[in-house]
């Protein structure tokens, strides 16, 4: 979280190295007041303050925003142009950053979302309970409480007059944090850049390009990857042989070349899931020991490929034999 700013997120941050900087969307409320108060006197951090403490929330939550009301001109009994006193007054954008898991503690009850208005405003009243009610909610009919009787009540709190201008509104915000650099990523000036394809990187917080370790030989992995698991064995092309993973575990990736009596026509193929060709045949998933069938060298090969002892028949291998001719296939 950003804890330099207020309110946090507000202004771009420094990143310690190794971090990035992103974007978070965040509830907010915000309302409208007019003061009376001259620019001159305006204290943002008093007032922040002061608010903070009417209505239950982290000064840290408060922005302001101050505009002077621009001074407008009437005429005096004796016809001479004078200034208004509002000239003497400040237009003021009241934002607060929803706290996560707000409760209002002033309540006896919970609010629910029949307390807001129809135009988004939240009204003052608190008859109404419900549960599942979210945070920006509870605090808008907070505020809108305090702000009730059109700002009479701020009044009388703060000191000077104030009159509400605009009612409290639930919306939000994107703002800026710093957070850790994720795995399969590097970070730089607080920018996440992840690791090119055929790369993996299994830490927080890497600082340079250096990070990303390369995949095993004859695998490979698309670009962002976190873990050596992510790294594949290739399968076979037009051009190229493919490859298997002899030794599948969690901490190691060794991919062989798919030897004579098999092809890996997909990516991440394993001992277990060899293509065995026609004609060719092993006693377990397990096993690499790949055997001829007895048949091979001919065009219609009785022996379907695959895994069996002896060699997994075709059925019509299997009805010749029943028929005592030769089976094409081993016996």
């Amino acid at each position: 979280m950003d804890e330099v700013n207020s309110p946090p997120g507000s202004k771009p941050i420094l990143v310690d190295s190794g971090q990035a900087s992103v974007d978070v969307e965040m509830d907010t409320v915000t309302f409208g007041l007019e003061v009376g108060m001259r620019p001159e006197d305006y204290d943002e951090a008093a007032l922040i303050a002061e608010l903070a403490v009417l209505y239950g929330v982290s000064a840290d939550l408060i922005s302001l925003e101050a505009t002077p009301i621009s001074e407008r001109r009437r005429l005096a009994s004796n016809g001479t142009a004078a200034a208004s006193s509002a000239a003497q007054r400040l237009r003021l954008t009241v934002t607060i950053l929803v706290p996560t898991g707000f409760v209002d503690e002033s309540a006896d009850v919970l609010d629910t979302e029949s307390s807001l208005t129809e135009a988004g405003g939240a009204s003052s009243s608190s008859d109404a309970v419900g549960p599942g009610i979210s945070a920006a909610l509870k605090l808008a009919n907070r505020l809108a409480t305090v702000n009730s009787a059109g700002g009479a009540g701020l009044s009388a709190m703060l000191g000077f007059n104030v009159t509400l201008t605009q009612d409290v509104q639930v919306g939000t915000v994107s703002r800026q944090i710093s957070a850790s650099c994720a795995p399969g990523y590097w970070c730089s000036a607080a920018n996440s850049i992840p690791c090119v394809p055929n790369t993996f990187q299994p830490d927080i917080n890497q600082i340079d390009a250096g990070a990303c370790k390369a995949c095993p030989d004859f695998s490979q992995s698309p670009s962002s990857s976190a873990s050596l698991q992510d790294c594949k064995c290739r399968a076979e092309t037009a051009t190229t042989a493919g490859y298997y993973d002899s030794e599948p575990a969690a901490s190691k990736v060794s991919c062989k070349i798919c030897t004579a009596g098999s092809s890996c026509p997909t990516i991440g193929t394993t001992t277990a899931t060899l293509n065995i060709s026609v004609g060719w045949y092993r006693t377990s998933s397990s096993s690499t020991d790949l055997r001829r069938c007895p048949d091979s060298s001919r065009k219609g090969s009785g022996c379907t490929g695959g895994v069996g002892d002896e060699g997994p028949c075709k059925p019509y291998a299997a009805s010749r034999l029943e028929q005592g001719l030769a089976p094409l296939c081993p016996n």
